[in-house]
């Protein structure tokens, strides 16, 4: 026989129950001591969570717009032109030149890649 005297056999599958048990308790644990952690980290960066706000009863920063200055409008503006120009598929999309391409070749370049 392979499998052992039953008896024995109640005794390891309680043995096995009270471990995993065990296991089951510190994962638990852990999981709130990070969601702890987690929450003490943003509140002292001051950068709060979107559950965190919402549970205060705020609003969330990203629904509202701002003005930004002009200077960041023309970075923006920049990064996005230099980024045209650097990917052709990009270029091919974005550009005005392009007119002389039917819808379907400029869906085929989209997927050129």
């Amino acid at each position: 026989r392979l499998a052992p005297p039953p008896t024995l056999l109640e005794n390891i599958k309680e043995q096995v129950q009270v471990a995993q048990e065990k296991e089951e308790e510190e994962r638990k644990a852990a999981k709130k001591s990070k969601k702890k952690k987690r929450k003490r980290t943003d509140g002292d960066d001051g950068v709060d969570n979107k559950k965190a706000e919402k549970a205060k009863g705020g609003k969330s920063s990203v629904s509202t717009p701002t003005a930004a200055s002009p200077a960041v409008k023309q970075e923006v503006h920049s990064r996005v032109n230099s980024a045209i120009q650097k990917n052709s598929v990009l270029s091919s999309i974005f550009t005005q030149a392009s007119k002389g391409i039917s819808e379907k070749e400029k869906k085929d370049n989209l997927f050129v890649r």
